[in-house]
């Protein structure tokens, strides 16, 4: 199990999946589930400048996902000219966005 947690496991990990029947989606497909749909969401906390091998693999395979991003991160920048073509390519890729908040920072 932990050589899913490389890239090249990833991809095996969907490979199998999608060769299984499952189609692989973003939340926003949710209310046109077929069945054997395969939501895939992401939680970005520190790494939002690392998403483009995920992206490649995920768009190879043929996936949509959904990417929680956080508008006020401490590691990340989304109103910066790299965080803005991060987005595009998340929105490009036919891939979903989601709010990643902390409550408890504004509490």
């Amino acid at each position: 199990m932990a050589e899913y947690y490389t890239l090249p496991g990833y991809r095996a990990l969907l490979d199998r999946v999608v060769a299984e029947g499952w189609s692989l989606r973003s939340l926003a497909d949710l209310a046109h589930s077929g069945g054997r749909d395969l939501y895939i969401r992401h939680d970005i906390d520190a790494e939002l400048y690392l998403l483009d091998p995920f992206l490649d693999v995920e768009e190879s395979a043929g996936a949509t996902a959904t990417y929680f991003l956080m508008p006020e991160s401490p590691f990340y920048n989304l109103r910066s000219p790299e965080g803005r073509a991060v987005v595009r390519r998340i929105r490009d890729g036919g891939h979903a966005f989601g709010l990643h908040f902390f409550g408890e920072v504004h509490a």
